[in-house]
């Protein structure tokens, strides 16, 4: 993982390695977001662009090995395009850290 530029929302944390990070254009990845050294954001970061083609991502998410609280976290994330032309992004498969 690599840290962003801090700001007043805090610093994003991005995986290097993913081949979503290295796609050029960006397209879509997913980030970890911290403030005051605890991680307080698990986000899917995409682009509009990505959003018109409407795509179905369906993947894992690269888990951390150590979780802050304790409790249900996400294992995966998802784009669905509904027929009214709609989308939902979705954190799914929560388990218990």
């Amino acid at each position: 993982m690599v840290r962003g530029r801090g700001c007043t929302m805090g610093a994003p944390w991005a995986d290097v390695t993913s081949p979503d990070y290295k796609s050029s254009p960006f397209t879509e990845t997913f980030v970890f977001g911290s403030y005051d050294g605890k991680v307080m954001v698990w986000e899917q970061m995409v682009t509009l662009s990505y959003l018109k083609a409407n795509p179905t991502p369906d993947k894992p998410i690269k888990l951390p090995a150590q979780y802050q609280p304790s409790g249900y976290y996400p294992t995966w994330y998802s784009i669905r395009t509904n027929a009214d032309v709609s989308q939902d992004i979705a954190l799914d498969e929560f388990v218990k850290r």
